[in-house]
């Protein structure tokens, strides 16, 4: 049960302003709407005229109550049923885990309806910087839930929609875990889907959004940016200046991954300055995290400095474990540029070690590679060998491109040669960011 529940005050249900936030959270709440329905039909009953039983209702009043009556069952029925099927979804997901489809195919009953298929979308958003490989099974089980609604029930315009959002939360989902050629065929897909649906707005400012990180994650910033405009001109002549500004600061950031950092800049301030932080802090700190890049790439050191620490990091402000470890990553590298060698050391060893632990090899191992650069500046050239060779050694088993293969072979014969130089790593991590399939370089992304 919600934490608070305890606290909702139903007398405010008939005192203005209060009356909107008590609705609210009651309709955004299933476990306090079971908690106040003992409570709120006696209230509601006592805030209307008393009828004399002993007169005859006209027909119209008696239909209005009738009709009252129904929809007020009907909807304490459907919440009930939402919070049954809400509470399958975590161990649906767990099964899954566990034994694949077949577990599933055990226990149908696990899964199924709007509810489940909602719970779902909710768990790919909370998944996303914390636990990936679980997003994506969340992902794939919203695509399963939404191929068994039913099209004669909801019209199949409608379920191609749901269809449809379902497979843009599961590319997502494998973008996000470095999967990308999954997320391009899942996208695709999405694509179909919403060509077969209503063509609803939001649903298209979505496609388009996923669509540009995707992009962005493949180096091509350009068509990001030209997804990201469509994205903007939908939010902004739906009112939602908002979702408007989420699209100019994803815009900004690409902008300047393409080599406009001052642009960049520019285009998050406006971002920021039309968003609602209270609606979606993990926002700001995306912003936050890629103004305080670019003010790095230019050079602006101090100024990058003071706005991390303007901005203070937590897993729950920055959307997640992942994000967190990004915003370190960026720490270090900035102590590193202001010669601060030792704290940067201890930032990478961390970093590294968070991204191994959620299964982000490609991530860790260009950490690894920054890391042998302070190494090197330390004159400590062995230490920083061994860890060429454990990039050389992930990249084999990830089977990375043989040109960056390549790059590494040579880098680590020239640590055998003793003619190694941190600028020799930063050539070959450039090479890495800029590969054509790089997952690793993707900013934080809103």
């Amino acid at each position: 049960m919600c934490d608070h529940t305890h606290e909702l005050d139903l007398t405010m249900v008939t005192s203005g302003s209060p009356l909107q936030a008590s609705i609210r959270h009651l309709i955004s709440c299933p476990e306090c709407r079971s908690a106040a329905a003992p409570r709120l039909f006696p209230l509601l009953a006592s805030k209307f005229p008393a009828v004399d039983e002993e007169k005859d209702l006209s027909p119209e009043l008696d239909a209005a109550y009738d009709t009252a009556l129904d929809r007020s069952f009907a909807t304490l029925f459907e919440h009930r049923h939402a919070l049954r099927e809400r509470s399958g979804v975590r161990g649906a997901l767990a099964l899954y885990a566990e034994k694949g489809m077949a577990g599933l195919e055990e226990n149908p009953r696990l899964l199924g309806g709007l509810a489940a298929y909602r719970s779902l979308l909710d768990l790919c958003q909370e998944l996303r910087y914390e636990d990936p490989k679980r997003m994506v099974d969340a992902g794939f089980l919203a695509v399963y839930v939404a191929g068994r609604l039913s099209a004669r029930r909801f019209g199949a315009p409608r379920v191609a929609d749901w269809r449809c959002r379902a497979l843009l939360e599961l590319s997502n989902a494998y973008r996000v875990s470095d999967r990308l050629d999954d997320a391009d065929r899942t996208l695709g897909e999405a694509d179909e889907a919403f060509q077969a649906g209503t063509g609803d707005d939001l649903l298209k400012g979505r496609l388009f959004d996923v669509r540009a990180s995707l992009f962005a994650d493949r180096r091509c910033f350009e068509a990001a940016s030209e997804a990201l405009d469509t994205v903007y001109a939908i939010y902004s002549q739906r009112g939602d200046k908002h979702l408007a500004g989420r699209a100019l600061i994803s815009k900004g950031i690409y902008v300047g991954y393409s080599g406009a950092p001052e642009e960049a800049i520019r285009l998050l301030q406006e971002g920021v300055a039309l968003i609602e932080v209270g609606r979606d802090q993990a926002l700001l700190y995306a912003a936050v995290h890629n103004q305080a890049h670019f003010l790095l790439t230019c050079g602006r050191l101090g100024e990058a400095r003071a706005l991390l620490w303007k901005y203070p990091a937590s897993p729950e402000a920055m959307g997640g474990r992942v994000n967190l470890l990004k915003m370190r990553w960026l720490a270090a590298q900035i102590d590193a540029n202001l010669g601060e060698l030792w704290r940067a050391e201890q930032g990478f060893l961390e970093v590294k070690r968070g991204f191994e632990e959620a299964g982000l090899y490609y991530k860790a191992a260009l950490v690894t590679l920054e890391m042998a650069t302070v190494l090197i500046r330390e004159n400590r050239q062995e230490q920083a060998r061994d860890l060429v060779v454990e990039v050389l050694g992930v990249f084999k088993v990830l089977r990375i491109q043989r040109e960056s293969l390549g790059s590494l072979l040579l880098l680590d014969k020239a640590f055998e040669e003793r003619v190694a130089t941190g600028a020799m790593i930063e050539r070959v991590l450039e090479l890495l960011r800029r590969a054509e399939d790089n997952p690793a370089a993707a900013p934080i992304l809103p």
